[in-house]
């Protein structure tokens, strides 16, 4: 589902919400960490609901040929443990304020 959507700050917010307060609290009831159980979902929010400034640093880190282990360095630092580096670049390039930006930044170049 996340992969296809493209997602402002609010609609990246209202996921968050929905997953964390709708979809999380429904199977809480039946276990006591139901993130585990949608590991991947949960590292997608994180990354979309990053604060921009972050989201882009962490892009263009992943997208450097560093090594697999210097690239991971950032993920952990905001506790995403699932994804690899291929799936947060894919994940972050669907936030629309980070494509905004993209796209002001080359034409600022020329």
């Amino acid at each position: 589902m996340v992969m296809n959507t493209k997602f402002s700050p609010a609609g990246a917010a209202q996921f968050n919400y929905d997953m964390t307060r709708n979809l999380f609290a429904l199977f809480g009831q039946y276990t006591r960490r139901p993130e585990l159980l949608f590991k991947r979902i949960h590292d997608a929010c994180k990354l979309l609901t990053a604060a921009r400034g972050t989201a882009l640093l962490l892009l263009e880190t992943l997208r450097s040929n560093q090594s697999v282990e210097e690239n991971m360095k950032p993920l952990r630092e905001l506790q995403v443990l699932r994804l690899d580096s291929r799936q947060c670049i894919e994940v972050l390039e669907r936030r629309v304020d980070i494509k905004c930006f993209e796209k002001w930044s080359v034409r600022q170049t020329i």
